[in-house]
């Protein structure tokens, strides 16, 4: 079993939130009774991001905001290839805003930046990536992502939480690699003006593998994403979209 684990720390519920953000590793060889390190150290728990192992971080002494963004944006995405390779995607605003990253394992632990979204769509940057990365049977990475445009809603290059309920300006996107993560090509996954939120793809489970060379299912509900106000109905349908070959996609409304 493989473990990613995002840490987001701090002293009391609102102020200095985001003190310690991590994202972290961890496996189990015995169904999820002992944990340990890539190298096999055993991991105590209840664990401490210390004692795992970190793929990124960031430690602040004060922080006074009361919602501050994030540093590292601890949404950390985890897939196993078929050769028990773990694949980890997340996002770090530390050296640039949205600067994606792909970590894999192979004896020791390998970080690269992903420039691909940044060159097919130079003016947005994505905020979130949970539950977006995928593998199929012959080892090609997936990855469905949502961009927010680069023009509004960031501070000091990190993402306001008012961004997470922006829809109109929103991109959808397949960055692709076949070659394990060496390369990568991003294209658009749905229409420019789809209005749509929280896509999540399919994944492997070990029984299920998506189909070589086939993009992978995904869904996704539209319309408002925010908080209802006072006497307000907020509905939302959901769609399941997938594509068959070289035809035409199937976008089912799901509810």
């Amino acid at each position: 079993m493989h473990c990613v684990v995002d840490f987001y720390e701090g002293n009391g519920i609102f102020d200095q939130r985001g003190l310690h953000q991590a994202v972290c590793y961890l496996r189990s060889r015995d169904g999820g009774v002992t944990w340990e390190k890539a190298n096999g150290t055993r991991i105590d728990l209840p664990a401490r991001p210390e004692q795992l192992d970190i793929l990124a971080r960031t430690t602040k002494t004060e922080r006074h905001e009361p919602m501050p963004p994030p540093e590292v944006l601890a949404q950390g995405c985890i897939v196993a290839t078929r050769k028990a390779v773990p694949h980890v995607l997340y996002i770090s605003h530390l050296e640039e805003p949205g600067q994606l990253v792909h970590a894999w394992l192979d004896g020791t632990w390998h970080r690269q930046p992903i420039e691909a979204t940044q060159d097919a769509f130079a003016g947005h940057r994505p905020t979130g990536c949970r539950g977006t990365l995928t593998t199929d049977a012959a080892g090609t990475l997936y990855v469905l992502l949502e961009l927010q445009p680069l023009a509004g809603g960031w501070t000091n290059g990190k993402p306001t939480r008012d961004m997470g309920w922006n829809t109109e300006t929103k991109r959808l996107v397949w960055v692709v690699s076949n070659d394990r993560g060496a390369s990568w090509q991003a294209s658009l996954a749905l229409p420019a003006e789809t209005v749509l939120n929280e896509a999540n793809v399919e994944r492997p489970t070990g029984v299920n593998m998506p189909v070589a060379g086939q993009l992978p299912p995904f869904i996704y509900f539209d319309g408002i994403s925010r908080d209802p106000e006072e006497g307000e109905t907020i509905q939302n349908s959901v769609y399941f979209f997938r594509q068959e070959g070289a035809e035409e996609p199937d976008k089912t409304e799901m509810l």
